[in-house]
């Protein structure tokens, strides 16, 4: 992870720099559960020690991290051990929490859910759901013939009117969900400008972990903070490309809008909003690169991703050819052009149509419930 600093709360650990390999891949904030405090530092070794297991070790029993594996911190893990062994944890604290995990098994909550249908997401098909929809489903027929491309072409259009998306914005039907959506993203655009990638839950670091073990991103920032919290928002740079989840599908915490994105910014932005779209309000002047699935507020089926661009992203794709070589299904451009088929109807790889009738089943009935605001007030009612 080269050249990779960490950001922290402002005003805090700055001029500090991660020595060693061992602890450049865990800088950033280091809390104590215990007390709920958290210093916002990079790990470094001190006087006499190198940036080794044995260096990170010893700081941790100095700070009272929960990495200390000294059995000072209130944690214990075998991840930072220092002579491979595993750490063992008390036979009655693991006993205590057998207990407890038999305890909570044993209460069976008193309120079920009403719908017990669930899609891929695990998000509830919507209301009145049955299989009787998909009836109208084009199965049989190859997803280019001129009807399969027309109802490919109803998701995006029928898409772009629920939420707004302006037209000169390009929206395509993706493969691999949410995930090659942004996957196809990152690798198509990333390395032109430094990146600065926002993380404070789980989808967040993965994408952390695609550009700094995979793409190799030397010039990058990381900006994170712990589950249940955001960063500071203003540590972005409008110059870099910034790269963040619009809302944490695991910890639940989201941004509170798009004011801390520089209008005149000259990175692009780019936004996981797979579990914010049709049920926040997004602004689109602030997103250059949007990516989404059916499974989530929508409760489609799985393996189709959803991607937006604006029109400075299309300028980057046709204008930046990346060093590393790009697989089929993550090709955009042609001859240095954009591969305009893709955003009407023109899957890079199959879809399934059966899994297309069912989003345009769910886009209907958004439409008719009174479609974005009321998709967003149905999620805020669920709060």
């Amino acid at each position: 992870m080269k050249g990779l600093p960490s950001v922290g709360l402002p005003g805090e650990g700055e001029g500090l720099r991660p020595a060693g390999r061992f602890a450049k891949r865990h800088i950033g904030l280091i809390g104590n559960p215990s007390t709920g405090q958290r210093a916002a530092r990079r790990i470094r070794p001190g006087a006499g020690e190198s940036g080794s297991r044995a260096g990170l070790a010893a700081h941790c029993q100095r700070v009272g991290s929960p990495f200390d594996r000294s059995g000072a911190g209130p944690y214990r893990s075998r991840r930072f051990s220092t002579d491979h062994r595993p750490v063992r944890t008390p036979a009655r604290a693991t006993a205590t929490r057998r207990e407890a995990a038999m305890a909570t098994q044993r209460a069976k909550p008193a309120v079920r859910p009403a719908n017990p249908n669930f899609s891929s997401g695990p998000c509830a098909k919507r209301p009145g759901w049955t299989v009787d929809v998909l009836q109208s489903a084009l199965l049989g027929r190859s997803h280019r013939s001129p009807e399969g491309k027309a109802r490919l072409n109803e998701v995006i259009e029928r898409t772009r009117a629920i939420l707004g998306i302006p037209q000169d914005y390009r929206i395509g039907i993706v493969a691999a969900s949410d995930t090659g959506a942004v996957e196809m993203a990152m690798w198509s655009m990333l390395g032109a400008r430094p990146v600065d990638m926002l993380a404070w839950e789980s989808f967040g670091k993965g994408w952390v972990t695609d550009a700094a073990k995979h793409l190799k991103l030397d010039d990058m920032r990381l900006i994170e903070a712990p589950y249940g919290e955001l960063p500071d928002l203003a540590l972005a740079d409008p110059a870099h490309d910034i790269v963040f989840t619009w809302n944490g599908t695991t910890s639940g915490v989201r941004v509170p809008g798009g004011d801390w994105i520089d209008p005149r910014r000259g990175g692009l932005t780019l936004c996981d909003a797979t579990s914010a779209v049709f049920a926040m309000d997004l602004p689109w002047d602030r997103l250059d690169v949007t990516t989404w699935s059916w499974q989530k507020a929508l409760g489609g089926e799985a393996q189709h991703g959803m991607l937006v661009l604006s029109p400075r992203a299309v300028e980057r794709l046709e204008s930046y050819q990346p060093p590393w070589p790009l697989p089929k299904l993550f090709r955009l451009t042609k001859n240095g052009a954009l591969i305009e088929g893709v955003f009407e109807g023109e899957t890079i790889n199959t879809p399934s149509m059966l899994c297309v009738e069912d989003a345009l089943d769910a886009l209907r009935w958004a439409e008719g419930i009174g479609g974005l605001p009321a998709m967003i007030a149905r999620s805020e009612a669920n709060l």
